[in-house]
């Protein structure tokens, strides 16, 4: 069975988008007001096209209360994008999805933003949840945040449109961690975003890629190092690792100490291109589950 519940071969995510696509009806014309952009904004056919490719895309369906992640934000790696959001679909959806990534354009050093917008995409709109992005500010210590910072990132804008597909009804909060935030922050950061967790279902994914620049065969041994430290739990071993969100994985690897981290799938911009590549860029599905003493721990509040 595919994650989302339907035999292989079925395209049903792509027929959901269209509908949803339908029945917002919407146009980059349409809806008034401030707001970001998806990648794509106004194709909603590269999206349908990827559904259609990968509608059963070997995610690990029937894990219990996944937490937290990591995906990628690379269009080329849509496969993964797809095995991602069918596997936490598969495990019950959260009422809020906190959406960490880096700040590829390095427009402020140091810092973290918190986005209050609505995200247009072209399979309709993403909402934000400003109330949970106001306590986690407020937690996290954090300045008013310049919105500005997420105009383009495609940290962002590359998975609002599957976060729409597969979780329609879901709200976000985005959050950008620029290079070079000190760790105390990171903490107090990790400390904010995990009373959002036990209020409610709260999902944290990390918008990263991996090794950069490298040829496949360091690319993967990269890999391996980060995926061991990963499996350790070594928040410490970040700043030595391959990726290009530092920040967040040392944050989801504080954040998520107490759970059991899950790999999915691997691959690299070599692999995917089936040539020979002297610098690519690699991904990886990571996938935390709450561990079942903490999860029935956690019930009992309910």
């Amino acid at each position: 069975m595919c994650g989302n519940g339907n035999p292989p071969g079925t395209s049903s995510f792509a027929k959901l988008a269209a509908v949803l696509l339908l029945l917002s009806g919407i146009s980059t014309a349409a809806a008034p007001g401030a707001r970001h952009y998806s990648i794509y904004p106004d194709s909603p056919d590269v999206f349908l096209e990827a559904l259609e490719r990968n509608p059963c895309s070997g995610g690990l369906p029937g894990l219990p209360r996944l937490t937290g992640g990591i995906t990628t934000h690379h269009f080329l790696a849509n496969r993964q994008m797809v095995e991602y959001f069918e596997t936490i679909s598969a495990s019950g959806l959260p009422d809020l999805i906190i959406l960490l990534g880096p700040d590829h354009f390095v427009k402020h050093s140091g810092v973290v933003s918190i986005s209050r917008l609505p995200w247009f995409t072209p399979l309709g709109v993403v909402e934000p949840d400003p109330d949970a992005a106001g306590r986690i500010e407020r937690g996290a210590g954090l300045n008013a945040s310049d919105e500005s910072r997420f105009f383009g990132e495609h940290s962002m804008g590359a998975l609002m449109p599957m976060v729409r597909a597969f979780i329609p009804g879901v709200r976000v909060v985005p959050i950008i961690i620029g290079w070079g935030v000190p760790q105390w922050k990171l903490d107090k950061l990790a400390g904010a975003i995990r009373g959002e967790i036990e209020r409610g279902k709260v999902h944290v994914l990390l918008s990263m890629d991996f090794s950069h620049g490298k040829p496949h065969k360091k690319a993967v041994a990269n890999d391996l190092k980060t995926k061991a430290a990963i499996m350790a739990g070594n928040a410490g071993a970040v700043p030595g690792l391959e990726v290009d969100s530092p920040g967040g994985l040392y944050l989801l690897m504080k954040l998520f100490s107490l759970e059991e981290p899950i790999f999915g799938s691997r691959t690299d911009s070599a692999e995917l291109s089936g040539k020979d590549l002297s610098s690519c860029t690699s991904y990886m599905n990571v996938y935390y589950r709450m561990r079942i003493g903490r999860a029935e721990s956690l019930s009992g509040r309910d």
